[in-house]
C-alpha cells in the first residue's frame, strides 16, 4: 500500500527559489502541499497560488520551529516530507524515499545534498560541505537536517520546540532519542539551487550559528563539561577537518568558503549572546 506523503514547506521571501521548488515537487507523487508562510512582503505566496498550491498559512513571523510544528497539524500524510525553498528534486525521488525510508525501518531520515551544476566559487564551496557531510552522515547520523521525512507517529511523542531557533531538528532529534526512535540517511540526491552569493552563504552560516547557540542554551543544564565543548568546537572542527580533505582532494579553493562560513557561524553565536545577555534584560524593564 502507497504512503500518502504530506510536503511542507516553511518559507519567508523566497521569490526567486520557490517556483523551481514546486514545479520539481509537482513532478513527483504526493498527497498535498503545505506552505507555511512567515508573513513574507514579497510575491512568495501570490507565485505559490498561481501553481495551485491550495493550503497556505501563516505562521504570524513566530518562527521556524513554531513554523514546522505548525506545517506538521495541518497535514494529513502517513509521511511528512520538509523541503526547503532552494531545494529541487528529480521525478520519482519522493517515492523512492518513501520506498527506502520504510525498507530501513526509520522513523525518520534525510538525504544527502549536493548543489546542482555550481556556477561560482560560492556555489563550488557550498557543494564541498555537501560532499563532505554526506559522506560522514553515511556513517553516523544523529540529526536530520532539512531535506526530511519523518513518519507521522513521531509527532505523537516529540515536536519542534520555540524557543530553539534553527536548531529545531536537533532539539527534535534529541526527543527521539529518548523515545528510541530511529533517525537515519538514505542514499537518494536532492540539489540545492545555484548562484550563490557571498550575501546569501554568509547570512545562511551566521543564521546556523544562531541555532547552534540555541541548541547549547537550551540543553547545557544536562550537559557533562566534555558535552559542552564539543559543541562549542563543532564548527571549528568541522571545518579544520573539511578544510584538510580539501587539501588532499585538491580543492584548495573551498578552503577560503570554510574560513568564511566559518567566521559567520561563530558571528551568529556571538551575536545571539550578546542579545540574550545585555538586550533582553532592557526589553524585561521596558515591560
Amino acid at each position: 500500500m502507497r504512503s500518502s506523503v504530506s510536503v511542507v514547506l516553511c518559507v519567508k521571501n523566497v521569490e526567486d527559489e520557490i517556483r523551481e521548488c514546486i514545479l520539481s515537487i509537482k513532478k513527483n507523487i504526493f498527497f498535498e502541499i503545505v506552505i507555511v508562510d512567515g508573513k513574507s512582503n514579497d510575491k512568495t505566496v501570490q507565485i505559490a497560488k498561481e501553481l495551485g498550491v491550495k493550503k497556505i498559512i501563516s505562521d504570524d513571523g513566530r518562527g521556524l520551529p513554531y513554523a514546522r510544528q505548525l506545517g506538521v497539524s495541518n497535514t494529513s500524510g502517513d509521511q511528512i516530507l520538509f523541503f526547503g525553498s532552494d531545494n529541487v528534486m528529480s521525478k520519482g525521488f519522493i517515492d523512492s524515499f518513501v520506498k527506502l525510508k520504510v525498507e530501513a525501518g526509520f522513523d525518520a531520515a534525510t538525504v544527502k545534498t549536493r548543489v546542482g551544476n555550481p556556477i561560482n566559487a560560492w556555489d563550488k564551496g557550498l557543494d564541498f560541505r555537501w560532499k563532505c557531510l554526506g559522506e560522514d552522515q553515511t556513517k553516523n547520523v544523529n540529526v536530520v537536517g532539512t531535506p526530511s521525512m519523518y513518519s507521522r507517529s513521531v509527532f505523537d511523542y516529540c515536536e519542534f520546540t520555540e524557543g530553539s531557533h534553527t536548531s529545531d531538528d536537533a532539539d527534535l532529534a534529541l526527543q527521539m532519542e529518548r523515545k528510541n526512535l530511529s533517525i537515519g540517511m538514505i542514499d537518494l540526491l536532492v540539489f540545492d539551487k545555484n548562484n550563490t552569493t557571498f550575501r546569501s552563504t554568509y547570512g545562511r552560516f551566521k543564521w546556523y550559528g544562531e541555532g547552534d547557540f540555541y541548541f547549547y542554551k537550551n540543553n547545557q543544564d544536562s550537559w557533562t563539561a566534555n558535552r559542552k565543548f564539543k559543541s562549542i568546537t563543532h564548527p571549528f572542527r568541522q571545518s579544520v577537518l573539511y578544510s584538510y580533505r580539501a587539501l588532499t582532494s585538491h580543492s584548495s579553493l573551498s578552503i577560503g568558503w570554510l574560513v568564511v562560513t566559518l567566521i559567520a557561524r561563530y558571528h551568529g553565536w556571538i551575536s545571539e549572546i550578546f542579545k540574550n545577555k545585555y538586550c533582553q534584560p532592557c526589553l524585561k524593564r521596558d515591560l
